[in-house]
């Protein structure tokens, strides 16, 4: 059975999740062999899915959920949370 792992995001830029942070977390997803998802609210969508971020429409100081399933999700949601709390606040 996969590995599936949780944890919780913060979003600090001041800008919200925009595109081009959306493109960035987008390539950080698409390092992990494991399916990532994000989840605001109730809404669930693909972390490996540029357009899905978008539609999080994640303002500053939204809490996501992260879950990853597969041989690597320990590891993904380690680099997702990271992703978070390295972006740059102002960019």
């Amino acid at each position: 059975m996969p590995n599936t792992v949780k944890g919780e995001v913060i979003v600090r830029n001041k800008h919200g999740l925009h595109m081009r942070a959306a493109g960035q977390l987008c390539a950080v997803a698409a390092k992990f062999a494991s399916r990532i998802q994000i989840t605001k609210n109730r809404k669930r969508i693909d972390a490996k899915s540029m357009l899905d971020i978008m539609s999080l429409s994640a303002a500053p100081g939204s809490k996501l959920g992260v879950t990853a399933t597969g041989e690597d999700a320990s590891q993904a949601v380690a680099a997702i949370q990271e992703f978070f709390a390295t972006y740059p606040e102002d960019r």
